[in-house]
């Protein structure tokens, strides 16, 4: 019979697979543990997740100018300082392989301080106009959501679990809060609405968008980033109603008091929640429900929020009301310069005598100098018809009398002009101007030198230090 011949096969060279490329199921145990996959690296997003939220923008407001003004960092000390606190918690945030409350937390309290700082610092020290950093920090923004999207297909927080879409979401965290920032500030200044009125605006807003999710079905996602992003001005604005002084529309709380009450609610929410871990994305998911689409428990809840924020938005609208808290502090000035036909002076002012001789003066506030359109006046009744050009802050008129040159005048803790030093006197002062408002006073004016001076404090900003001043002198 034939004879039958086995051939072997050719060798076949085993096929390389890179981690990233496999065709065949690969499983955590095949793998190092330092492949591993991540988990989701950021909380599930519950009414636990706004509240810190709302009260680390707060922080993020408060400690800034604490920071600023208080321990006199300046701007760009705090800028360097918070930079290089946020590096670190970022690298630590990275370097986890799941979301851990209190590093992704301590987090967001950074970046919302250095988001806040970016805006501050381009808008005050700069000098570019709110509405220039608003526009192109939305742009910025969209950008990111683009090319986030592009890469990705998704912009869902429920699918942060690779780098580079950990990359993604920080990234965009950190626009939301310079977005925040100058949009809020917008407002504040377009508007001057004051304080309290803020918080009411912003929570309104946020309740608008609560209610276009759960009833009008508004997708997940861009209703999350949306109430994101106002989060920040309404943080902001309940941060300066509680620390700024009751002369300027606030409770007086201060800035050391309101952080640390901030920080205490936070550290003992973030405590309960490492305890309950019910913000761990899964933990109380209910089998079988939809990624992304609420339940019908979250319904509810949602609908309660909303109607929680309306009831406290209308109840605080009528307590301000009727208290006058409502008002802001130069829309204030403003009338009862009104009731007083005009005139806007200090209480130390005094009056015009009968007969004196007057003069008229107008003066100009803009980033950073007060000019006047004459150099110097007869003695008697001044005056002055102030306008604030901006074009991007808020500005104060006082006058001081003083043989003291400007640069050598004494300065407060915060950086602030001593007002009350040895040598200086102040016979009389504007209010506070928002963009484009203008306001008259009529002072007594003796003979002798004297410096007009914008001296606010703002968010770190001391409008002294900018040099906002100018010289007048009134002759006999």
């Amino acid at each position: 019979p034939p004879s039958v011949v086995f051939h072997s096969p050719p060798p076949v060279a085993p096929k390389k697979y890179s981690l990233g490329r496999a065709r065949l199921p690969v499983t955590a145990s095949d793998l190092p543990p330092r492949f591993g996959p991540m988990l989701n690296k950021v909380p599930e997003i519950t009414v636990y997740f706004w509240i810190i939220k709302i009260l680390c923008t707060t922080v993020g407001e408060t400690f800034a100018d604490y920071l600023n003004s208080n321990l006199g960092f300046g701007i760009n000390n705090t800028i360097y300082f918070m930079g290089a606190l946020l590096l670190a918690a970022l690298v630590a945030q990275f370097a986890t392989r799941r979301y851990i409350a209190p590093i992704y937390w301590v987090a967001v309290v950074l970046i919302s301080v250095f988001g806040t700082l970016i805006t501050d610092k381009l808008t005050d020290d700069v000098g570019i106009a709110l509405q220039v950093t608003t526009a192109v920090f939305a742009v910025v923004l969209a950008v990111v959501f683009l090319v986030w999207y592009q890469v990705e297909r998704t912009l869902s927080m429920h699918s942060i679990s690779t780098f580079r879409r950990e990359s993604f979401y920080w990234l965009a965290i950190l626009f939301t809060f310079a977005l925040g920032t100058a949009a809020g500030d917008l407002v504040a200044e377009q508007f001057n609405i004051g304080y309290l009125n803020s918080v009411m605006l912003f929570a309104g807003i946020i309740a608008l968008i609560g209610i276009a999710h759960f009833g009008l079905d508004l997708h997940a996602v861009g209703a999350f980033w949306a109430a994101y992003v106002m989060t920040r001005p309404l943080g902001a604005s309940i941060g300066d109603y509680l620390a700024q002084d009751t002369s300027d529309g606030g409770l007086g709380l201060g800035t050391t008091v309101t952080s640390l009450i901030f920080l205490t609610a936070i550290l003992a929410m973030v405590v309960y929640l490492m305890v309950t871990r019910s913000d761990e994305i899964g933990h109380n998911q209910e089998s079988g429900s939809e990624r992304g689409k609420p339940t019908e428990e979250a319904r509810r809840l949602g609908w309660v929020g909303i109607a929680a924020t309306i009831a406290l938005t209308v109840g605080a609208m009528a307590i301000a009301s009727a208290t006058g808290l409502a008002k802001s502090p130069s829309a204030a000035t403003l009338a009862e310069a009104e009731d007083a036909g005009g005139a806007a002076a200090a209480d130390t002012a005094p009056a015009p005598a009968a007969g004196s001789p007057s003069t008229t003066v107008d003066v100009t506030l803009k980033e950073w100098s007060i000019t006047t359109s004459v150099p110097s006046a007869k003695a008697g009744a001044v005056t002055f018809n102030i306008t604030n050009a901006g074009p991007a802050n808020s500005h104060e008129f006082i006058i001081l009398k003083t043989d003291i040159a400007p640069d050598a005048l004494p300065t407060a803790r915060d950086k602030s002009l001593n007002e009350s030093g040895t040598g200086i006197t102040s016979p009389g002062e504007g209010g506070v101007l928002a963009v484009a408002k203008k306001q008259t006073i009529r002072v007594t004016m003796t003979p002798g030198k004297y410096v007009f001076v914008d001296n606010i404090v703002e968010r770190g900003l001391v409008h002294w230090e900018k040099k906002a001043y100018g010289t007048f002198t009134v002759q006999p």
